[in-house]
C-alpha cells in the first residue's frame, strides 16, 4: 500500500502479486485479504496502463459482494474506469461495470463521500448509453454532494466526468467553463490528475475553436504534469492531439508520427488502431488516395460495433472517390441520424459530404439543420483523434449544392479566412475551390480566377492531388 501511495507502481504491482500468489498456498482462505490484494494489484496495473487490470478489480468486486464488504465493493467500483474517469471502449456500455457501480451505491450510506466517485464513475460507464438524462441526474447528484463536502479534488473529479460523459458539440461552452474550473480545483487540491485535465480540456476547446497554436501551447506545457502523474494514457492523449494538429497544418513526415503512435501505444490502449485508421484516412484524403480505402472501410463497417456506424459515411465517400456512385448512394440511404456524442459532429460532416456527392436532397436538408448551430467550430472527433474540417466549409458546400449561391459565398469566404488563420493548407485549398465554384455560379468569374489560381498552386505545392484534379478543370473555365 505504501508503494502504491508513493506512485512506485511496478514495485507495488510485484508485491501485491506476491500476496495474491501466497494466498493461494494458505491452508485456510481469507477472501477479504485476497480481495484487498487483488484490488491493490489492479490499481497498480491500472496506473501502469495494463488493460488486464480490470480482471483483478472485477475479481475483488465479486469477493467483496459475497462478503457484503462495502469498502471493497466501493473501491472496486471507483477503480473500474481508467484514471480520470475515462471509459474503456468508445461506443460500448459495459453492463457488468454499470451493475458493479449500482451495487456499490446500494451499499454506501447516503452521506459517504465515496458516493461522489462512484456516481461519477457510473456516469462515465454510461457515456454511450442513449439515456442522457440519467447521466445528467447522476452527475448533478455527484456535484451537489461534492460541493457540499467542499473537497476540491472531488469537485474536480465530477467535472472531469461531466466533460467526458456529456461530450458533444452542444456542450461546447459548458466544457470551456469546466476546463477553467478543473484548473482551479487542481490548484486548490494539488492533484496532478486534475492539473492534466484542466490543461488538456483547455487544449481541446482551443482546437474546436480553430486556435491550433493556442492548443499546442497547452499541450506542450503538460509534459511535467504527465511525468509527475506517471500515467501513460495522459501521454497518449497529448501526443494524439498533437499529431491531429500536425495533420491539419500539413507538417512534413506526419505519417511517420501516426505510425509511431500506433506502435508505441497499441499494446496498452484500445483506441490506438481506430486512431491510426482515422488519421491515415485523413492523410489519404489530402493526397487524393481516399478511393484506396474502400476495402478497409468496408471491413470496419462490417464489424457490427456501435462505433462502426461512424465509418459508414467515410465508406460512402471512398466509394464516390472510386466512382461507385450507386453503392455510395445505397450507403447513405441505409444511414440513420447518429447518436449525440463526441463522434457526432464529424460524422455529420462526412454524411453531409456524401449527401452532396450523391445529390440526396433529404439528407442535405437534415445536415443543414443539424450543423448550422455549430458553424463556428472545427470538427474534432474522439478526444482529439482527428480534426476533420471547419463546419463553415461543410455548410458552404451544402449551400452550394442547394443553389443558395450568396449564402455559400458568405460561408466559404469565412471558411477561407479561418483556414488561413489556422495555418491549415488543405482546408484552405478545399474552401477556396468551393468558393470559386460559388463565385462562378454567381457570374463573378473575374473574382473566381485568382481564387482558383492560388488554390491550385497550393494544392500542387502540398501534394493535394485530389484537390488539384478538381481544380484543374475549374481553372480551365469549367464549373
Amino acid at each position: 500500500d505504501a508503494h502504491l501511495e508513493a506512485l512506485a507502481y511496478e514495485s507495488a504491482r510485484d508485491r501485491y502479486r506476491y500476496l495474491v500468489e501466497a494466498h493461494g498456498s494458505l491452508p485456510e482462505q481469507d477472501p477479504a485479504a485476497l480481495a484487498r490484494a487483488l484490488l491493490g494489484r489492479g490499481l497498480a496495473r491500472r496506473a501502469l496502463a495494463d488493460p488486464e487490470y480490470l480482471e483483478d478489480v472485477e475479481h475483488a468486486a465479486r469477493l467483496g459482494r459475497r462478503l457484503r464488504d462495502v469498502d471493497i465493493v466501493a473501491d472496486a467500483a471507483a477503480a473500474s474506469v481508467w484514471p480520470g474517469t475515462f471509459f474503456h471502449i468508445a461506443g460500448e456500455v459495459p453492463s457488468d461495470l454499470v451493475e458493479l457501480c449500482e451495487d456499490a451505491l446500494g451499499l454506501l450510506p447516503s452521506d459517504d463521500q465515496r458516493r461522489v466517485r462512484v456516481l461519477a464513475t457510473l456516469a462515465s460507464h454510461l457515456t454511450f448509453d442513449p439515456d442522457r438524462p440519467r447521466r445528467v441526474a447522476l452527475l448533478s447528484e455527484a456535484e451537489e454532494q461534492a460541493r457540499h463536502i467542499g473537497d476540491p479534488e472531488l469537485i474536480g473529479t465530477v467535472l472531469v466526468a461531466e466533460h467526458l460523459s456529456l461530450w458533444d458539440p452542444t456542450t461546447f461552452e459548458r466544457r470551456q467553463t469546466i476546463a477553467v474550473e478543473v484548473g482551479r480545483m487542481a490548484r486548490a487540491s494539488g492533484s496532478t490528475e486534475l492539473e492534466f485535465f484542466g490543461g488538456f480540456f483547455a487544449a481541446i476547446s482551443a482546437t474546436e475553436r480553430g486556435q491550433l497554436t493556442v492548443a499546442r501551447g497547452f499541450l506542450e506545457g503538460l509534459g511535467d504534469v504527465i511525468r509527475a502523474s506517471q500515467n501513460p494514457y495522459f501521454g497518449f492523449l497529448v501526443e494524439r492531439l498533437l499529431v491531429s494538429i500536425a495533420i491539419t497544418v500539413c507538417e512534413a513526415g506526419v505519417q511517420e508520427k501516426v505510425d509511431d503512435l500506433l506502435k508505441r501505444y497499441e499494446p496498452t490502449h484500445a483506441d490506438t488502431a481506430g486512431t491510426w485508421a482515422v488519421q491515415s484516412g485523413m492523410l489519404a484524403l489530402h493526397e487524393g488516395g481516399f478511393a484506396s480505402l474502400v476495402p478497409t472501410l468496408r471491413a470496419m463497417i462490417s464489424a457490427r460495433s456501435r462505433v462502426g456506424t461512424n465509418w459508414a459515411a467515410p465508406f460512402g465517400m471512398a466509394l464516390m472517390a472510386a466512382g461507385e456512385m450507386e453503392e455510395a448512394a445505397a450507403v447513405l440511404g441505409a444511414l440513420e441520424m447518429p447518436p449525440l456524442d463526441y463522434f457526432w459532429l464529424t460524422t455529420m460532416q462526412t454524411i453531409a459530404e456524401l449527401a452532396v456527392g450523391v445529390a440526396d436532397d433529404v439528407w442535405q436538408e437534415r445536415c443543414v439543420e443539424a450543423l448550422s448551430p455549430f458553424r463556428d467550430q472545427l470538427g474534432v472527433t474522439a478526444s482529439g483523434s482527428l480534426c476533420y474540417g471547419l463546419v463553415a466549409t461543410t455548410l458552404g458546400q451544402l449551400a452550394l449544392a442547394r443553389e443558395r449561391t450568396e449564402e455559400a459565398i458568405e460561408l466559404l469566404s469565412d471558411a477561407v479566412s479561418r483556414a488561413e488563420e489556422m495555418g491549415a493548407p488543405y482546408e484552405s485549398v478545399r474552401a477556396r475551390r468551393l468558393l470559386a465554384t460559388a463565385l462562378r455560379s454567381a457570374g463573378r468569374n473575374a473574382d473566381a480566377a485568382p481564387v482558383i489560381a492560388g488554390a491550385l498552386a497550393d494544392a500542387r505545392r502540398h501534394g493535394f492531388d485530389g484537390e488539384a484534379d478538381l481544380l484543374g478543370p475549374t481553372a480551365d473555365g469549367e464549373t
